[in-house]
């Protein structure tokens, strides 16, 4: 589940997220606003701005 209990994510963000992750591909973002906390328990991720 990429969507836990009481985190929202935008439509476009989730998308994102989701095609990383159905690839087996870390996902990187260099994108401020990019919420990657949500995301850091069921998949890789790298958020190039922290």
């Amino acid at each position: 589940m990429l969507k836990p209990a009481g985190m929202h994510l935008s439509t476009t963000d989730m998308l994102i997220a989701a095609t990383a992750r159905s690839t087996g591909n870390e996902l990187v973002v260099a994108n401020s606003d990019f919420r990657t906390a949500p995301l850091e328990d069921v998949m890789a991720v790298t958020n190039l701005r922290e």
